[in-house]
């Protein structure tokens, strides 16, 4: 039964990573944001809804917010590859190319 809850469990994340992708992709980040930061209340430490909810940032315009949030991944998750790729992005819009580059 445990194991059930726990399987239960994996597919609920699944769900909500794939309603915060699609809102991201129909042009919808400040639901997508809050539906992640909703989420986040539950599982904080989750990296996969920090790095959606640092793209809802993203994508609404909130770059401080971005950055800090895909900062703080790099920092706790250093062998996840996305946070800097999209941290350069962020750096590279705003013409900080030496940061970009790091």
């Amino acid at each position: 039964m445990a194991l059930t809850a726990l399987l239960g469990a994996g597919v609920a994340q699944a769900d909500d990573y794939a309603e915060i992708t699609q809102l991201l992709r129909t042009g919808k980040p400040a639901e997508a944001l809050a539906k992640a930061e909703q989420r986040l209340a539950a599982a904080p430490r989750d990296p996969q809804l920090r790095f959606l909810r640092g793209v809802a940032q993203a994508d609404s315009g909130k770059t401080a917010e971005a950055i800090a949030t895909f900062t703080k991944l790099t920092e706790e998750y250093p062998e996840l590859p996305e946070p800097y790729n999209n941290l350069a992005v962020l750096h590279a819009n705003q013409n900080q190319l030496d940061k970009a580059r790091t």
